[in-house]
């Protein structure tokens, strides 16, 4: 029958058997046989064509098991070096435990395996969790980090990804025997909590980042483990709290999604991890075998490798560093590595330049940003070095230069060809790095003004930003900057009031009003900061911004205080400018009426009071009413508080003249401060008091005998301003003659000289009654003025 027939069938395909003569000719019967079975198995499981079957079967003893465990190439770990540097965060969490935290993971191996079993029922799962799913689901926000891993081989090294299921690449750390374990079968749920514990309930714990998977790796003769896993998310469920209830979601991820998103990063500043419940939904595709390598050992290898101009390890090396430079927790590592960056700029600057044409965007942006740091930095020192050495001035001027010009022969040139890179980040990147180079980035100027009308809002205000920066392209940028301040980003805007804002424009300004007048239709704008940025950038073009006083004026009643001070700081230019125009006199006394109910405010910010006192300084032939005010304000901090203010309000009544004199007394007892700064500052304000002086004259005196060498020079300073009124000072004045300081000395000899030449005839007299005071009114000084 043909039941039979079929069972005889049967009995035989379990008993077949193949006979060989020689061993060679069984071992070829062999390999046929395991070669024809591979291909079936292939086909009718549909597994991935790349894999090894026939290294699957022979290693299987008992046909149970079909895993193979393959080594990729160098070329394939570079990839995953390079995976791994993306993804690490220098963040600490309580299970790393009291461990140093690495700067960086160095993969020494990775294994692809090829676990027929676990990929049969991972593509089941995935097929069928994408069949739920219907629409498109909700992205994380930011999204994956594996997922902006760019690099153009991943795909071919690793394998696609299907973006229907959400699928993703996540870490997972932990032993070498578990890893073993889970690579030679499976993930085990019943396993799940043994190693680290269950925040979010028992379930598979995968991580974005590898330096998160790194916590839960335990490290065997050196090397840690982790597996880079295909993970399918599906519907994910969010948690942002920071005590979550485990149990309850892992409840709600069981019922209605497909996976968890226990979001540590917004809920205390760590990590995110994505927890499964089901083990089918995570498939270990790579054992990465990897070291720990400390911030000693990584900066020490960056430092050796730059400074032998090791070309090869140093291309290597150098992205991570930038990515530590940028991303590291800790400002301290930080600094260092940029520090490390510019101590070796000459040999660091081809490698910079060379990654400009990486294939990684982060790495582009990132070394565009580390070029226009180093040349920040070096010009910085440059200028530091200069100054120490009393230089400073034309000479740091030239250092600054041969600076920029070495740079910017190897680097302009590669920042601006990169100006059309199709990453936003990396040209936005590129333009504050050429901006670093001012007049030197002139070449680049058509570039940067094509950059302006981006469609990228961050390119078009870094691009404003760089215009600024260039003095030799302001009459090109003006338009494209008058432009901008009508831009609909708000940071474009604000960004192009302040390159209006630099030297270059007050020119073209005076000869283009338009663009003024533009300027100051901006102080309505929306925005706080753009009305901030046009308010500082009139102050900077004081003289061609007169007109826009009296707008300025308004915004002393804003409500914002930063933009009052802005706003006061910007008055105090413009009417330093305008006062001693009389066409400008009712508006400049207006001003000053404001700026001192600004003092008078009770609840008026330390930095706007600070401001408003000098800008009554800068106006002062016409705030007669800020007396009051400034005495009052001296009376308020004798008593050690404020000691800034109090010293910028002597300063401003030295600048009102003979119109302060109803202050002398608060002058004079200002001269008996412990502060230093505060009794230097008397001293100068005295000596702009002129016939108003009298009833401070005794205190003046005493300061010429002052421990204090800037305060006796002050002093000696006042007597030479006030002339035939230091007359009671006279013997004073000669003995400071002798001085052991060559500028009070000076301005003794000068004082004595003037009162001497006041008095003429009369000045044997004088000498002779030294310090009785008894001539007073002998010599101009009435019995009013006396009194006062």
């Amino acid at each position: 029958s043909s039941e039979q027939v079929v069972g005889t069938r049967r009995k035989l395909r379990k008993c077949l058997t193949i006979s060989a003569t020689t061993a060679e000719e069984a071992e070829r019967f062999a390999k046929a046989l395991r070669s024809s079975t591979a291909a079936r198995l292939s086909k009718k499981l549909s597994l991935p064509p790349e894999w090894d079957i026939c290294s699957m079967l022979e290693g299987s003893a008992d046909g149970a098991r079909l895993v193979a465990k393959i080594a990729l190439d160098a070329d394939s770990l570079g990839i995953v070096q390079e995976l791994l540097d993306h993804t690490f965060l220098s963040k600490r969490t309580k299970d790393r435990g009291s461990l140093e935290m690495p700067v960086r993971l160095e993969v020494t191996e990775v294994i692809k395996v090829q676990n027929t079993s676990a990929w049969l029922s991972y593509c089941r799962t995935r097929t069928g969790i994408e069949a739920k799913l219907g629409e498109p689901q909700q992205s994380l926000n930011p999204g994956i980090r594996t997922s902006s891993f760019d690099h153009p081989l991943a795909h071919m090294i690793l394998g696609g990804l299907e973006e229907a299921a959400v699928e993703h690449w996540l870490f997972h750390g932990s032993g070498e025997a578990a890893v073993r374990g889970i690579t030679n079968t499976d993930f085990r749920l019943d396993l799940a909590g043994s190693h680290k514990g269950t925040l979010y309930g028992r379930g598979l714990y995968c991580a974005e980042c590898s330096s998160k998977a790194d916590e839960y790796a335990e490290p065997e003769d050196g090397l840690c483990r982790m597996l880079l896993c295909r993970a399918t998310l599906g519907r994910t469920l969010h948690d942002k709290t920071v005590k979550p209830n485990g149990e309850e979601l892992a409840y709600r991820c069981t019922a209605d999604f497909n996976s968890l998103c226990g979001d540590r990063w917004a809920a205390v500043g760590t990590y995110r991890e994505f927890v499964f419940f089901n083990n089918g939904q995570v498939y270990p595709a790579y054992i990465i075998s990897y070291r720990r390598v400390t911030q000693t050992e990584f900066l020490t290898a960056v430092g050796n490798a730059l400074s032998s101009h090791d070309r090869a390890t140093s291309l290597k090396l150098v992205p991570h560093a930038l990515r530590l430079a940028e991303t590291h927790s800790d400002a301290d590592v930080r600094y260092r590595v940029s520090m490390l960056m510019s101590a070796h700029n000459e040999s660091v600057t081809p490698v910079l330049v060379e990654l400009l044409q990486s294939k990684m965007r982060f790495v582009r942006r990132s070394a565009a940003s580390m070029l226009g740091r180093i040349a920040e930095y070096l010009t910085r020192t440059i200028e530091s070095a200069f100054h120490n050495r009393g230089q400073f001035g034309l000479a740091s001027g030239m250092g600054r230069d041969v600076v920029r010009i070495t740079m910017a022969m190897s680097v302009v040139p590669s920042l601006q060809a990169c100006l059309p890179d199709a990453c936003e980040s990396v040209r936005r990147a590129v333009l504050l790095a050429l901006g670093v180079f001012h007049s030197h980035a002139l070449p680049a100027v058509p570039g940067i003004l094509q950059s302006a009308i981006d469609a990228s809002a961050g390119v078009r205000e870094a691009a404003v930003t760089a215009l600024g920066q260039i003095p030799e392209a302001a009459e090109a940028a003006l338009p494209v900057l008058s432009l901008s301040l009508g831009d609909e980003s708000d940071g474009v805007r604000r960004a192009a009031a302040t390159s209006l804002g630099q030297f270059a424009f007050e020119r073209l300004l005076r000869e283009e009003s338009h663009v003024l007048h533009k300027m100051m239709k901006c102080l309505l704008d929306d925005n706080l900061q753009v009305r901030k940025a046009v308010t500082k950038s009139l102050g900077h073009h004081a003289r061609v911004a007169t007109a826009a006083l009296q707008d300025l004026l308004e915004l002393l009643r804003d409500e914002s205080a930063e933009l009052r001070e802005t706003a006061a700081w910007a008055i105090g230019c413009i009417g330093a400018c305008v006062s001693k125009d009389t066409s400008h006199a009712a508006t400049c006394a207006q001003a000053g009426g404001l700026l001192v109910d600004c003092l008078r405010e009770e609840h008026a910010t330390f930095e706007l009071k600070k401001t408003a006192i000098v800008s009554l300084g800068q106006i002062s032939p016409h705030v007669r009413d800020a007396v009051p005010a400034l005495r009052k304000f001296l009376g308020e901090v004798q008593h050690g508080e404020h000691k800034e203010l109090q010293r910028l309000s002597i300063e401003t009544l030295g600048l009102l003249g003979p119109n302060a004199g109803s202050a002398v007394i608060d002058l004079s007892n200002a001269l008996r401060s412990a502060d230093g700064e505060v009794r230097k500052a008397a001293a100068d304000a005295i000596g702009l008091l002129q016939d108003q002086c009298t009833r401070a004259l005794p205190s003046l005196t005493e300061r010429l005998k002052d421990q204090d060498v800037e305060v006796r020079r002050s002093a000696a300073v006042a007597f030479a301003r006030l002339g035939k009124h230091a007359a009671p000072a006279l013997v004073s004045l000669r003995e400071l003659r002798n001085d052991g300081d060559a500028g009070i000395r000076h301005y003794a000899n000068m004082a004595y000289s003037r009162v001497a030449a006041a008095l003429g005839d009369d000045l044997e007299p004088v000498l002779a009654t030294g310090e009785k005071y008894s001539f007073l009114n002998r010599y101009n000084f009435s019995s009013d003025a006396s009194a006062r």
